[in-house]
């Protein structure tokens, strides 16, 4: 069963720079040239941390990967769970969502231990109807992540998943960037799932199934 065809329309929520990388960069090497997507960054870190080059590093990064639009917004850091925030977000969910009509849309795993990412994910699938919804793991916060759907992806698409993450210079010496520790959880996703190789891994929030009235 293919979850990711030819012409399906990707919406994609990254609550920072480098979050869609880790969690769908391999699908997104995999698919970029059958499918349409549009990433969606909710924080820059300009304001909150005063990061100039994200926006270029992330604009780069998405060549890499193959995506066809990015759109960024800059909340801050930290917050993403205030009264204030989550109002935002929910308006920018439903914008982005309107504009792009998407099939599918990817956001972080709600049991991600990172706040932001936790209120990205519970506010896009409070708000968002009647659209497939995956959460994808940050390998820095994925402790309590638990999926139950598995993508089987190439050792080329490991190697540009990694390529795609190393435009983020800023952020590369941290621990999670490491290429061992990259390829380490594509193979034991891809055992969790049953087979030798390399996958990225999902949890599935909604699976929507439209027939046509005949």
């Amino acid at each position: 069963m293919e979850i990711f065809q030819k012409g399906d329309r990707i919406l994609l929520f990254s609550p920072h720079p480098d979050d869609i990388e880790f969690g769908a960069g391999g699908i997104l090497c995999k698919y970029g040239k059958e499918i349409s997507s549009k990433l969606v960054v909710l924080s820059t870190r300009l304001k909150t941390r005063g990061e100039k080059n994200n926006k270029k590093q992330q604009e780069e990064s998405a060549k890499i990967l193959g995506i066809d639009e990015v759109e960024f917004y800059d909340l801050p850091i930290r917050f993403f769970g205030s009264v204030e925030s989550r109002d935002k977000i929910r308006q920018i969910a439903t914008k982005e969502y309107n504009n792009f009509k998407p099939n599918i849309i990817l956001i972080p795993a709600e049991n991600e231990t990172m706040q932001d990412h936790q209120a990205v994910s519970e506010e896009v699938v409070r708000t968002i109807k009647n659209t497939n919804i995956f959460g994808y793991e940050v390998i820095a916060h994925n402790k309590n992540v638990i999926p139950k759907m598995y993508v089987q992806i190439s050792q080329k698409c490991i190697d540009t998943k990694i390529k795609a993450l190393s435009c983020f210079k800023e952020q590369e010496k941290k621990f999670y960037f490491d290429k061992k520790l990259i390829n380490s959880l594509a193979t034991v996703r891809a055992a969790h799932a049953g087979f030798l190789g390399f996958a990225e891994a999902f949890d599935v929030y909604r699976i929507v199934q439209n027939n046509e009235e005949t």
